[in-house]
């Protein structure tokens, strides 16, 4: 996950997935349930704990990040 977001539903989805889930659907993709707004915000504390669980990974491989991602950061 690159860009995780909260939607109005409460859950977390990668920004780009979700935004066009919302473009062609409208509804929750867990629930179906139709949503009043499609309108979603950073999750700062999950892009930290992804982060973190990254370079924990990197380091316990003993290579870099990009190396350990093959070098596709978002």
């Amino acid at each position: 996950m690159v860009d995780p977001c909260l939607a109005p539903d409460g859950h977390s989805y990668e920004r780009r997935a979700i935004e066009r889930w919302f473009a062609a659907h409208g509804t929750s993709p867990l629930t179906n349930q139709r949503l009043e707004s499609t309108e979603v915000v950073p999750n700062h504390a999950l892009r930290k704990a992804i982060a973190r669980f990254r370079d924990e990974c990197a380091a316990e491989l003993g290579v870099e990040v990009g190396v350990w991602l093959g070098a596709r950061s978002e």
